[in-house]
């Protein structure tokens, strides 16, 4: 009897596997995630950076009406003797202005806040109202006025 040749043929019934690796699909969309992700980052760095310059201006305000309230206490309650020199003595160095942009002036007659980024004004008999502006008060008050990045006047009074 001859024998015959038992061939065996497998059937795979199983589906293919995927071969190993990621589609082009998961690439693009772990990209564009990764590129949002950059975006919201570099839209917020910005914006925090000027709100930190805004902060140093108000710093630098109320460091500036602090030095006036000492150079007016240390002659005598006189304020004649604030001036744009002694002022700039007694602050120092401001955090973000120049001291050049730093100035004292006498109360405007109107509400007033005529400063630029890069400016403040200390108002000698002038006190802030609720827009931002210096407006006339005793002769005791200071008031320094100053501007966000913001477009926004601010005033501080002491």
């Amino acid at each position: 009897m001859q024998q015959k040749n038992n061939i065996h043929y497998q059937v795979d019934l199983a589906p293919h596997a995927r071969p190993a690796g990621f589609t082009i699909i998961e690439v693009l969309i772990v990209l564009a995630i990764a590129g949002l992700i950059m975006l919201i980052v570099f839209l917020a760095v910005p914006a925090l950076q000027r709100n930190s310059r805004n902060t140093q201006r108000g710093n630098d305000a109320g460091r500036a009406l602090a030095a006036a309230n000492d150079v007016i206490n240390s002659n005598n309650r006189d304020i004649s003797k604030l001036t744009n020199a002694t002022l700039v003595a007694a602050i120092g160095k401001p955090a973000y202005y120049a001291t050049t942009n730093i100035t004292v002036a006498a109360a405007p007659a109107v509400a007033t806040n005529a400063t630029t980024i890069d400016t403040m004004v200390v108002y000698t008999g002038a006190t802030c109202d609720t827009t931002g502006k210096a407006v006339p008060g005793t002769t005791r008050q200071l008031a320094a006025v100053w501007t966000a990045e913001t477009a926004t006047q601010r005033c501080q009074d002491s």
